[in-house]
């Protein structure tokens, strides 16, 4: 009996968190992006642990979401809006046309950061808007 309960034990701590952050898109809903591609992905952006450690900069991305250029995050409907997931807790904004740019950013950021594996978040939905021409996350 204090085995299976061990076990058990050893099963919670260890189990990852379903994302919590999952949305229905329809045409007229802003879409809620995916997590951040794993390090396995990201090996694509940054260069191996043998050379020195990518940064943001060092690859002209943003480091943070207010170093986003503007022309990434343009919108005129919240429909032109995503949210790109941080592993590091919340979101990003950006508009579908540069989504992959925010994404690549995104996953550098979080690298650089070692994906804050010890950080817990908050359970929220953050949702893209279009706000006064810029999209925002709310």
């Amino acid at each position: 009996m204090r085995l299976l309960a061990l076990v058990a034990l050893v099963a919670c701590r260890t189990e990852v968190p379903a994302p919590n952050d999952v949305a229905v898109a329809s045409s007229s809903t802003p879409v809620i992006e995916s997590p951040p591609p794993p390090p396995s992905e990201v090996a694509s952006i940054a260069p191996s642990a043998s050379t020195p450690r990518a940064t943001s900069e060092s690859l002209g991305l943003p480091a943070t979401v207010a170093a986003i250029p503007g022309d990434w995050i343009e919108c005129k409907a919240d429909a032109d809006c995503v949210a790109i997931k941080s592993a590091c807790c919340g979101s990003w904004p950006s508009n579908v046309t540069h989504r992959e740019r925010v994404r690549k950013s995104v996953a550098v950021a979080d690298a650089a950061r070692n994906y804050c594996r010890n950080r817990m978040c908050i359970q929220k939905v953050d949702t893209p808007a279009c706000d006064h021409g810029k999209c925002v996350i709310r």
